[in-house]
């Protein structure tokens, strides 16, 4: 009996190993040769074998599944079938700091508030004059070393347990350059405040001790201190640490360097849609070819999709019903017209539905779908290339919705507008000479077309908004025309808006007194009356 080896990997604890079974074996004694061998011998019922993207059954023998393939196998284990303690997971070592371990002091995610006197700790990370040492010499490196300087001195400043700093070099205006150029680069100012010389020490102030906190030490305010104010050095001391903090949690190291990807084209093999269709996933694009559909099989499914049934199925039954209801009124056995007018009327009825749903756009979302998949080009006519095209024409189509109702709309006001404009400039044209009445026949005819055009809401709305507004310009006059002149006053002069009042109640006054008889009796009839709106 031929023995062979299979390479079963465990992608989720990195493991690999080999696993001898015999040809004629199946997949049922290959989980339990895994179980023995495998750490954490996971028990066979937990176990589950892919192998090119699909799960093999138990019953399956290993001799049909690899001709002349590598025999490789996928293992995938429940957490409950475990025997033992699963395999250990491999942590990649973890990348030393760009920062060296002796830095001067930590840096907090937070920024200490202003208000000194509220003040409670300060943290540093060591304060042994071994580190100092060092400080002057590794740390100059950093873009931050005065900033480190400053911080260090400030700390100093508070108290007096903390060692000095280490001066800097001769070349002091160099560090703090460097240091302003880092701030510029992360996008920061940089605080004048830091160039002030500290003040002289003085005695009183704030007392603060070192104390040690999980291994760390920090500064804390004395309960000695109790009532007592900082001194000048103390206060320039918290004003610059307020700001150092925030300084030196920033980072300053140089963004990483964005390596470019290089792909490399890895030939499909041409049994990849057969697998994809055993495992009911739709088959691969043709590369290059954006003009063939993902499933050329549903492509008929999805254009009957389109056809709005259901909103047609109720038209249909109401016409169906009328219809029925005419055929019992009128038989056109006896009458053939009538047979001839209601088969007329049924298709209108059966064309207008069809008609506004290519008014609204039916039946070009495909063409919009292929137009979608050449990047917004026509698709290439049958037989040719696909190659990039130039933009084609703009395809004639039919109006959309809105184009429509903007149509209905100007038609609407047109209506409305019905002999608005003449009249409005006979109430206007009392200047040039009386206008002429409007004859009887004019009359007739504009009372039977506004009878008939105003019984739709949309136009009587709109005519009534512009009658509304004439009758106020109207009413308007009137109230000034008719309103009494103020009571004459011998002890004091008239104002120059009472002035220009009066002048402008003569001026019309004497507008009304030439209009022709047939505009009075108008402009008082709207007086008179009620607004159009509230007469309805």
């Amino acid at each position: 009996m031929s023995l062979v080896d299979i390479r079963v990997d465990l992608p989720s604890y990195s493991q690999t190993f080999t696993v001898r079974v015999p040809l004629s074996s199946s997949v049922s004694r290959l989980k339990q040769e895994i179980h023995h061998i495998c750490p954490g011998q996971p028990r066979p019922d937990g176990q589950r074998l892919i192998w090119r993207g699909r799960v093999l059954s138990d019953d399956e023998n290993i001799d049909n599944l690899w001709t002349a393939d590598p025999r490789i196998v996928h293992l995938a284990v429940h957490p409950s079938a475990w025997s033992s303690l699963p395999p250990d997971i491999p942590h990649l070592p973890s990348q030393p700091s760009s920062l060296g371990q002796n830095n001067t002091f930590i840096r907090p995610l937070y920024a200490p508030p202003p208000n000194y006197a509220a003040h409670t700790r300060l943290t540093s990370t060591s304060l042994q004059p071994g580190f100092i040492n060092h400080a002057g010499s590794a740390n100059l490196r950093n873009p931050l070393a005065f900033v480190h300087y400053i911080h260090h001195k400030a700390l100093y400043s508070l108290s007096s347990a903390i060692p000095p700093p280490v001066e800097l070099p001769d070349n002091f205006p160099e560090h703090r350059l460097s240091a302003i150029e880092a701030l510029e680069r992360n996008g920061w100012s940089w605080p004048s405040f830091l160039d002030d010389e500290f003040p002289t020490p003085s005695e009183g102030g704030l007392v603060y001790d070192v104390i040690l906190m999980e291994g760390q030490p920090y500064l804390q305010l004395s309960p000695a201190s109790d009532g007592a104010i900082p001194t000048p050095l103390q206060e320039h001391a918290l004003r610059i640490l307020s700001s150092t903090f925030s300084i030196l949690s920033m980072s300053t190291s140089n963004p990483p360097v964005v390596r470019g990807l290089h792909t490399q084209s890895v030939p499909i093999p041409p049994h990849v849609n057969q697998l994809l269709q055993q495992l009911g996933m739709p088959p691969l694009r043709a590369a290059g070819n954006n003009a063939i559909p993902a499933n050329q099989h549903g492509q008929l499914l999805a254009e009957l999709r389109e056809i709005p049934i259901r909103p047609l199925i109720a038209p249909l039954m109401m016409l169906l019903f009328r219809t029925l209801l005419l055929l019992y009124f009128f038989a056109p056995a006896r009458k053939p017209i009538f047979g001839v007018l209601i088969l007329g009327w049924m298709l209108y009825e059966i064309w207008q539905p069809i008609r506004n749903g290519l008014r609204n756009g039916w039946g070009r979302r495909q063409e919009n779908g292929q137009r979608q998949e050449n990047n917004g080009r026509p698709a290439p006519a049958v037989g040719q290339p696909n190659v990039p095209q130039g933009p084609g024409p703009r395809l004639p189509g039919h109006p959309g919705p809105v184009a429509a109702e903007a149509q209905a709309a100007q038609l609407f006001d047109t209506l409305a507008n019905l002999n608005l404009d003449d009249e409005q400039r006979s109430l206007n044209s009392n200047l040039n000479g009386p206008p002429p009445e409007p004859t009887l026949g004019h009359k007739i005819i504009t009372f039977l077309c506004l009878f008939v055009t105003t019984l739709h809401p949309a136009i009587w709305n709109r005519r009534r908004v512009v009658l509304r507004r004439r009758e106020g310009v109207v009413r308007t006059e009137a109230n000034v025309r008719n309103a009494p002149p103020p009571a004459p006053d011998s002890d004091s002069n008239e104002s120059p808006v009472e002035t220009e009042a009066a002048r402008r109640r003569e001026l019309l006054v004497a507008q009304y007194g030439r209009y022709p008889r047939w505009i009075q009796r108008y402009m008082d009839r709207v007086v008179a009356e009620e607004w159009v709106d509230d007469s309805d």
